[in-house]
């Protein structure tokens, strides 16, 4: 190695040795220059860093802004006072070489991806951001500040005990016989009554009732010990009936049944045989045990203050997003109605709001999310009120319902009282949330400027026959900016193609100039639905979802 060249290289060992090295950050992108060697030193390593630094800034603005932007004019008119704004602190990492009678330096630009799309806007270089800021996104946030459910820290506890033990001792003595016998007695006779009845009046053969039949009465009358019961008014009498009386014969019958059973229960009722003992007798032991365990509540509802939507207004802003504040939207579509956003992603509410936010309040994407702060109180290592949070959003498309944006972020903050923490909380939560999420909403614009939106194209009428299908297939072919056209569906009234544009032009007007020289398409009118254009051969009389 010559000493000329040994010289060149310790002056970049040099530059690197002094370059303040940057954190780790957003974006990060390599650029290479060379010069030819020649007998200035200083002169050689200069060109060769310059154009390193150059193309370092135009592959961070191909992934910033887009593919291509390095190769548009205005870009390269103003990409050396943009490399002069960045700074030299933004670039690290210098690694010079040479081969070949060439000077080579390899550099490393890392900086803030938020810095990088102000430095690139104050020049007028942000090409995309007309693009981005003509797609307004409508945020809706609820905020929570509690404090932790400590299961280990009761709020309140309380015990309930009651222990009841006692007897109860009732006897009655009754001097009359059983209730028992009588009770049998008057059971069987009841029983014989009802047969000796149905037989006096069914027996119309027979001249006679035969009460002697009322023996079996007797013979049944006895009382639940086995004692006999007297009953010879019923075991001797006999009636005699015509056949034309069997009804009083049946009463006679009835009468003469209860005459015996009422003999019979005054017999067991003087009977001293039988003796009624009740005995009504209680023993209880009851214990009753209760525990109520109260735990610091949470806030069930969202708070009036809401610092962290506020900070990430401001976040999103910054990455030249613009927003629309809810507070307005909101009053207009529920007026007085309270509703969290609990309450509006879990019901009916939501696809309405979206068509809402769509239509009337003219946004391209609606962002719903609620952070939680919790207060932990006093830290024991700094003194100070702590708290933590988390914080988490849902973005998408109002056009196509498309899941964009989606994050969670969860930090931790000290302050000098609750709410001074829960500031600096919020601070911490929208600024990650915001970077992270906004950076997905230039990505998603991005891609879409450069590959192009999916749109579903649908022509409608009464009757579509196969050439003029055909034509208006063809036709979609030539439109500029319109890709991958794709039929999903075709029949007479209606067929169906899926396509991407990226034109300029909106897309019903650039089809229907295509279409326009053809005379089956004179009378072609459409409708536009989010990313569904409508092209209608007899005329669009209402909108087509």
């Amino acid at each position: 190695m010559t000493f000329f060249k040994q010289k060149l290289l310790s002056v970049a060992v040099a530059a690197l040795v002094i370059t303040p090295c940057a954190h780790a950050l957003d974006i990060e992108a390599r650029g290479v220059g060379s010069a030819a060697i020649t007998g200035d030193v200083n002169s050689v390593r200069t060109v060769a860093l310059r154009q390193a630094k150059r193309n370092a800034v135009l592959s961070a603005l191909d992934r910033v802004v887009g593919a291509g932007t390095s190769r548009n004019a205005d870009v390269q008119a103003k990409l050396d006072d943009l490399v002069v704004q960045i700074g030299d602190e933004a670039f690290y990492d210098v690694t010079p070489s040479s081969a070949d009678g060439q000077y080579q330096v390899k550099v490393t630009l890392r900086m803030d991806d938020k810095a990088l799309r102000s430095e690139i806007s104050d020049l007028g270089l942000a090409l995309n951001t007309n693009a981005t800021r003509s797609q307004p996104i409508l945020v809706m946030m609820d905020e929570f500040f509690t404090t932790p459910t400590n299961l280990r820290a009761p709020l309140e506890e309380l015990t309930e005990f009651r222990h009841e033990a006692g007897s109860h001792y009732n006897e009655k003595e009754a001097a009359s016989s059983s209730k028992h016998a009588a009770y049998a007695a008057s059971s069987d006779a009841a029983y014989a009554s009802k047969e000796q009845v149905a037989f006096a009046v069914n027996d119309k053969s027979a001249n006679h009732v035969n009460a002697a039949y009322n023996a079996n009465v007797a013979g049944a009358a006895q009382d639940s010990y086995g004692n006999a019961a007297a009953m010879s008014a019923s075991g001797s009498g006999r009636l005699d009936a015509s056949s034309q009386n069997s009804h009083q014969a049946a009463g006679a019958a009835s009468r003469q049944v209860a005459a015996a059973a009422s003999s019979r229960v005054a017999a067991a009722s003087s009977s001293n045989s039988a003796y009624a003992h009740n005995v009504n007798a209680e023993d209880h032991d009851n214990t009753y045990f209760r525990k109520l365990v109260k735990y610091q509540p949470q806030n069930t509802g969202p708070d009036r203050k809401n610092y962290t939507y506020n900070e990430l207004k401001g976040q999103l802003g910054d990455l030249d997003i613009k927003v629309l504040d809810n507070a307005i939207f909101k009053s207009r579509y529920f007026g007085d109605r309270a509703i969290t956003l609990d309450q509006l992603e879990n019901g009916a509410e939501l696809t309405k709001y979206v068509d809402y936010a769509r239509k009337d309040a003219t946004a391209d994407y609606l962002m719903i999310g609620s952070s939680v702060i919790y207060d932990l109180g006093v830290d024991k290592n700094s003194g100070q009120e702590s708290c933590t949070g988390v914080a988490s959003t849902k973005t998408f498309s109002t056009k196509t319902g498309e899941d964009i944006g989606s994050a969670t972020q969860s930090e931790a903050a000290i302050g000098a009282s609750p709410d001074d923490c829960r500031a600096r909380l919020a601070v911490k939560l929208a600024g990650s949330l915001g970077n992270q999420v906004g950076k997905r909403i230039q990505e998603f614009v991005k891609k879409r400027t450069m590959y192009g939106a999916e749109y579903t194209i649908r022509l409608t009428g009464d009757n579509l026959p196969l050439m003029t299908r055909t034509a208006f297939g063809q036709a979609l072919k030539s439109v500029p900016g319109l890709d991958k056209a794709t039929q999903r569906q075709a029949g007479a009234g209606q067929v169906e193609m899926i396509a991407t544009y990226r034109g300029s032009d909106p897309l019903d007007q650039a089809i229907a100039m295509a279409l326009g020289t053809n005379p089956q398409f004179a009378s072609l009118d459409s409708a536009v639905d989010g990313n569904v254009i409508t092209l209608c051969m007899n005329g669009c009389k209402k909108a087509v979802h």
